[in-house]
């Protein structure tokens, strides 16, 4: 008797009886005949189906955000190895650390090393605007653009007897920044001197 229940509540007899339940129905249909009054019988699953079919959700689940977050974490590891370019928009939000004016110096010797005239002056720029601030005639501020920083020289109430140093450094900055024009190495040997006039006291 056990042997038949076990039998009979298989999911392949259930698959069967409910294949061969369809057949007749649509024989039934196809026949012409009027169906019964009688209610049709019932199917229902075994208990065992619905659990089953439950934790495999769950585990489908639970392995998609496995994989959710493994992605993310080997996306944040990876751009965290790597620096980010930058851009116009990181250089707003993400202003560049302050540096002293030495810094910059070797900043500048590294850069002429390398070959980058553009960035050699930029860091001869910086520095200048770095000594600058430090003297206490103008402060040094990110926000300030070229054009106002040549007209700080002019209105400064500080004595700048040779303020030609730092407009050739500020316009040379202008030009490489904000132009096409490629700087040479002459014109970092002028950035240079102009650089080594403003340190003398």
């Amino acid at each position: 008797m056990a042997a038949e229940s076990i039998q009979t509540s298989t999911l392949g007899w259930q698959v069967r009886l409910l294949t061969q339940r369809l057949g007749e129905w649509i024989e039934l249909l196809l026949s012409g005949q009027e169906p019964s009054n009688e209610p049709p019988p019932e199917f229902t699953l075994p208990a065992w189906v619905g659990t089953v079919l439950l934790w495999t959700a769950v585990t489908a689940t639970s392995l998609l955000l496995a994989w959710i977050i493994y992605q993310i974490v080997v996306y944040l590891l990876a751009n965290r190895a790597t620096p980010r370019p930058t851009t116009i928009l990181t250089a707003l939000i993400e202003p560049e650390p302050a540096r002293t004016a030495a810094e910059w110096l070797r900043e500048a010797k590294r850069l002429e090393a390398a070959g980058d005239w553009r960035g050699a002056c930029r860091a001869l720029y910086m520095a200048a605007l770095q000594t600058l601030s430090d003297r206490g005639w103008i402060a040094a501020q990110a926000s300030r653009t070229d054009g106002e920083y040549l007209t700080a020289l002019e209105t400064t109430a500080h004595p700048i007897t040779q303020p030609r140093p730092y407009q050739l450094l500020i316009r040379t900055h202008e030009r490489g920044q904000f132009s096409d024009q490629v700087l040479t190495a002459e014109n970092l040997q002028r950035c240079r001197r102009a650089y080594q006039e403003i340190e003398k006291p």
